[in-house]
């Protein structure tokens, strides 16, 4: 059992929206945060029919750095970050898209360039011994072509679309995010407008599992649509703006001995 911590030591909110009703929450909540340096809170957004009111009762019995925030009348993943981190307690936020994330060995890393001045700090699977374990080969080939025209298009990301990204509380509303889907086309939205802001961003490797504690990424055809207009409308942006790249080169993976 996770012992009740003070609000005012908390220094960083991990935001996890449920995508799914099959997610394996608690192995999520046991092994995502392994040798987190500073205090930490998980603020899990939810719906009855992706976690039941017996499953929220227990988790909360036995972990007493998480909170359940039951989602609004707008299902969108948008509104229910949007949610999180107006519920958030530290001033750093972790958004984690929880189908596709193993035990994540580099909060550390984000967590340090983020208190050196980074603005906005993303996850990568293509870059500096970054790695991508599982899924499909169509899913795996899709993913890295995807990410390699948009980098070569401008972007200063090599992994846009991965659900991982860490940034201050004060700057979400600055990037002006406008997706209404269900799924994790956010990921690569906020990557774009963190971008086309100016903010000072960063990067670090991480490992990626797929499907570590089940869900999905997108959950019918319109979900793909939104992806494949936000990749095109993202394309065409970098290409007409004036690139902001990393402030650091792609930080390679770090595991604390």
């Amino acid at each position: 059992m996770i012992e009740s911590i003070d609000k005012q030591s908390i220094g960083l909110s991990i935001i996890l929206p449920l995508l799914g009703k099959d997610i394996f929450l608690e192995g999520a909540l046991k092994l995502m945060p392994i040798d987190l340096d500073v205090p930490y809170e998980f603020l899990i957004m939810y719906d009855q029919v992706e976690l039941d009111l017996v499953a929220v009762r227990q988790i909360s019995d036995k972990y007493h750095n998480v909170r359940f925030l039951e989602k609004n009348n707008n299902t969108s993943t948008l509104s229910a970050l949007q949610q999180g981190i107006d519920a958030a307690t530290a001033e750093y936020i972790l958004v984690v898209c929880t189908d596709i994330i193993g035990p994540i060995i580099t909060i550390n890393q984000m967590l340090s360039l983020a208190k050196e001045g980074c603005d906005f700090i993303n996850c990568t699977r293509y870059a500096a011994g970054g790695r991508y374990l599982g899924g499909s080969c169509l899913e795996t080939i899709l993913s890295r072509l995807a990410n390699w025209i948009l980098h070569f298009a401008g972007c200063a990301f090599t992994d846009a679309t991965l659900g991982l990204k860490l940034f201050r509380k004060d700057i979400f509303k600055q990037l002006q995010l406008q997706s209404n889907s269900t799924s994790w086309v956010i990921a690569l939205e906020m990557a774009l407008k963190a971008q086309s802001a100016g903010l000072r961003l960063a990067e670090v490797a991480t490992i990626a599992v797929d499907r570590f504690y089940g869900g999905y990424s997108t959950r019918n055809h319109q979900d793909f649509f939104k992806y494949t207009k936000c990749f095109f409308l993202g394309c065409i942006g970098l290409h007409r703006a004036t690139a902001n790249k990393l402030s650091t080169p792609t930080c390679p993976i770090q595991i604390s001995d």
